[in-house]
């Protein structure tokens, strides 16, 4: 064969391939339009309240309040990938407003996973850059086991009771985090 006829065969299935392609795209996008019509109402989106079962609906509520001079969060649901960067936030607004101390009260929470246990640690870490104090209260034996794992329970102060917590700070028996445990050297 010669190479001007090598050229037109190779340009000729070229071409055979590019038509063939082309029939098979307009083939799948009739076949979209047919399967999918315009008339469909769209899905609506699912908010994150309406996750989970009948049992367990897979909210998070938040209920701050101050007592004594505390800020106290009384968290009850789910922290978990969902509701974890909503919590990030609200301890980023505690920190930028130099809180002195909060109380994360975890008594109706069923469920924690690494993100919110990765928002916690970040507050405590970044209340202790304002000598501020934090501690936990009323976990559950799920949630202590889980912060025993991970050993949390020996960074951070945990109470069985909000009574039993508020008690402790009057008493100036809470201390902010030291800085080493950190990284940063004790002040």
């Amino acid at each position: 064969m010669k190479p001007h006829t090598q050229s037109a065969n190779l340009r000729s299935d070229t071409r055979a391939v590019l038509d063939a392609f082309e029939a098979k795209v307009e083939r799948y996008s009739t076949l979209e339009r047919t399967v999918l019509p315009d008339t469909q109402p769209p899905v609506p989106p699912v908010p994150i309240q309406q996750r989970g079962s009948a049992e367990s609906p897979g909210t998070m509520r938040l209920n701050e309040s101050v007592k004594a001079g505390v800020e106290i969060f009384a968290l009850e649901g789910e922290i978990d990938l969902h509701y974890a960067p909503v919590l990030r936030s609200l301890f980023q607004a505690k920190v930028k407003a130099r809180t002195p101390a909060l109380v994360l009260d975890l008594s109706k929470v069923e469920h924690i996973d690494s993100t919110g246990l990765a928002a916690i640690i970040e507050y405590f870490r970044d209340t202790a850059k304002t000598a501020g104090l934090f501690c936990l209260v009323g976990l559950n034996q799920n949630l202590k086991s889980i912060f025993e794992i991970v050993k949390l329970d020996k960074a951070i102060p945990m109470f069985e009771t909000l009574p039993a917590a508020l008690a402790a700070l009057q008493q100036g028996a809470l201390q902010p985090p030291p800085g080493a445990l950190f990284g940063r050297p004790a002040a």
